[in-house]
């Protein structure tokens, strides 16, 4: 079965989804009483099982005949890289054979297929410590450039420039995206962090955007996700001392993972 094949057939589902499963939708966003979820392009990761992500299971079902379905599970990918102030181009890295991941990163195995049904993008801070990966376990995912939580940056302003950007996801010769914006994952909240342990309100489903049509990442095949930024001279959004602090950008996929489906898409 060849990517493109599973590809069209989940965008012909993600059609059919649309028209069948608006209302459900509705009620389970409504289940959650915010506006603002639904105004931001988001909504709950983890549903009944009812509704769109139960219509893109059952087609993953008959799509990987050949494996469980306790091999298909609701999973998430996670890859995130050090902001600078001259680089205007993050392309993430989303294999775990690559490089050696950070603690927080969940990256994808060679032998797995990861399909996309929403995009998440956060910015975290990590302060240095004397103890080798403590700092990466203390950051809070931020859905907005937050000046409390953000506090190392040059110019906290400065990074609203990473929700303003955009997009582009490649598998293979397939394009998924070539110009997502990424403000679509940017999320404000009514309550915000007033200081360093009153924390801002939200939900697990701030900050992700549903996504149409549902990237189809391969462990084997060549998977090129890339988040461009608008940057000028003066872009200051990088930690003022990383000595102290570090910043990173974070590329935080939640979908479905078809373990050992990278063989299977293969035959």
């Amino acid at each position: 079965m060849k990517l493109s094949r599973i590809f069209l057939s989940l965008f012909s589902l993600a059609l059919v989804a649309c028209a069948l499963f608006v209302e459900p939708i509705h009620a389970f966003l409504g289940n959650f009483g915010s506006d603002a979820i639904v105004a931001a392009g988001a909504m709950p990761i983890l549903t009944s099982q009812t509704g769109r992500l139960r219509g893109i299971y059952d087609q993953l079902l008959k799509q990987f005949q050949g494996l469980s379905s306790q091999l298909i599970t609701m999973s998430y990918l996670r890859s995130e890289l050090l902001v600078s102030n001259t680089n205007p181009i993050y392309k993430f890295n989303l294999l775990s054979e690559n490089a050696s991941p950070r603690a927080t990163e969940n990256r994808l195995d060679k032998n797995d297929v990861f399909i996309a049904t929403h995009l998440g993008f956060y910015l975290v801070q990590n302060p240095i410590t004397a103890v080798t990966g403590v700092e990466q376990l203390s950051g809070i995912s931020q859905t907005y450039n937050n000046p409390t939580a953000l506090n190392g940056s040059g110019s906290v302003p400065d990074l609203a420039a990473f929700w303003n950007g955009f997009w582009q996801m490649k598998v293979g010769s397939t394009v998924f995206f070539d110009a997502f914006p990424n403000q679509l994952t940017w999320m404000a909240p009514d309550t915000q962090q007033s200081n360093a342990t009153t924390r801002s309100s939200r939900s697990f489903a701030d900050g992700a955007a549903i996504i149409e049509p549902l990237p189809v990442f391969s462990g084997s095949g060549s998977n090129d996700v890339t988040l461009t930024i608008p940057i000028w001279a003066g872009f200051t959004g990088a930690a003022s001392d990383q000595a102290v602090s570090k910043i990173y950008a974070v590329f935080n996929p939640f979908g479905f993972l078809i373990k050992n489906g990278a063989n299977y898409i293969r035959s």
